[in-house]
């Protein structure tokens, strides 16, 4: 596995941990229903910190398993900074979420 891709890897789990750790982790995904949106970041039928887990998370893993080239860059920290604005215990997130993107634009 290229160095790059265990890179992005380690940081995913870090995004993941932290999420575990301040509570927006969940054990239950959204319903079938939810996937079948149309607005970014499914806007339109899920929380961001759902997205995150049940969509985004486990992309971002299936593209690196794939061995499948990862995006040339990611605006996922603007939409999470937008999303969790005013939540004192995001701010980790967001510094991770903004690493992730960093990641990318190499």
């Amino acid at each position: 596995m290229p160095e790059q891709d265990e890179i992005v890897l380690a940081q995913v789990g870090l995004i993941e941990a932290e999420m575990r750790r301040i509570g927006l982790w969940s054990e239950e995904p959204p319903s079938k229903e939810s996937f079948n949106y149309a607005l970014p970041y499914a806007k339109d039928s899920m929380a961001f910190s759902q997205w995150l887990q049940f969509v985004f998370l486990p992309q971002v893993r299936e593209i690196v398993g794939n061995y499948e080239q990862l995006p040339k860059s990611s605006e996922i920290a603007p939409a999470a900074r937008q999303q969790l604005a005013g939540w004192d215990k995001s701010a980790h997130l967001l510094d991770l979420l903004e690493e992730f993107d960093n990641l990318l634009e190499r």
